[in-house]
């Protein structure tokens, strides 16, 4: 999301969603071709996390 603040300030919102969404696929591509599963542990914002755990614990 910092990066997404950033970026929105000097390029504006729809090239900063189309640049993010790039990114993100990307990662995903990334994973799917290296049979990475993703890890929640790498994820630096503790609140995403909780969110996380919180979905696991409530199937």
């Amino acid at each position: 999301m910092e990066a997404y603040e950033k970026m929105k300030m000097t390029k504006g919102s729809g090239k900063t969603i189309v640049a993010t969404a790039r990114k993100l696929s990307v990662i995903i591509w990334h994973m799917l071709t290296n049979k990475v599963e993703f890890n929640y542990d790498l994820m630096t914002d503790n609140n995403l996390k909780n969110i996380i755990e919180n979905m696991k614990n409530n199937k």
